[in-house]
């Protein structure tokens, strides 16, 4: 009985690598520090996550304060990743035509996740998406994600978003 779930369980993760591409809630943004520095950097919206994470190298670049807590990081199925202190920052983010503002709170990692493959070469390709307005521009080549937005930050950023969705879903 083992092996034929074993197998079945092989043919799922063939069927989901076999996936052309997955469309990710990504947007071009900008942080800004207190004391006026600025980076653009490509964020990622992760509802599954409860904190937000920045790489630490922007963080150090823009000389933002911090302040240092004590984690424990575990990723998908609570597998622990890491333990330890990180460093702890606020900054604003800014929608790369210097709309809305939201002062965020991150910590800072290494490496935030896995680098982005390209998106879809153009949304007319994918008809559920047919008079939505995306966040980012598409195509987009393969992206670094140099900030990852958390649940908590999630309303923030889509506020309207979710207005002009809920304007074009059909019933």
């Amino acid at each position: 009985m083992s092996s034929l779930l074993t197998r079945q369980y092989q043919r799922t993760l063939e069927h989901i690598r076999s996936k052309e591409s997955v469309f990710l809630q990504t947007d071009q943004g900008t942080l800004k520090s207190a004391s006026g520095g600025r980076s653009n950097a490509t964020d990622l919206l992760d509802v599954g996550s409860q904190i937000s994470f920045v790489r630490k190298d922007i963080a150090e670049g823009l000389r933002l304060e911090s302040h240092n807590e004590r984690v424990i990081i575990s990723t998908l199925g609570g597998k622990l990743s890491k333990i330890g202190k990180h460093k702890c920052i606020a900054f604003t983010l800014c929608s790369k035509g210097g709309g809305k503002r939201t002062l965020v709170s991150a910590l800072c990692v290494d490496r935030t996740c896995s680098v982005l493959e390209s998106n879809p070469p153009s949304k007319e390709e994918w008809s559920h998406l047919q008079g939505v307005t995306l966040r980012d521009s598409c195509p987009l080549g393969p992206a670094t994600v140099d900030v990852l937005i958390s649940a908590d930050y999630y309303h923030d950023f889509m506020k309207s978003g979710l207005n002009c969705v809920a304007k074009s879903a059909s019933p």
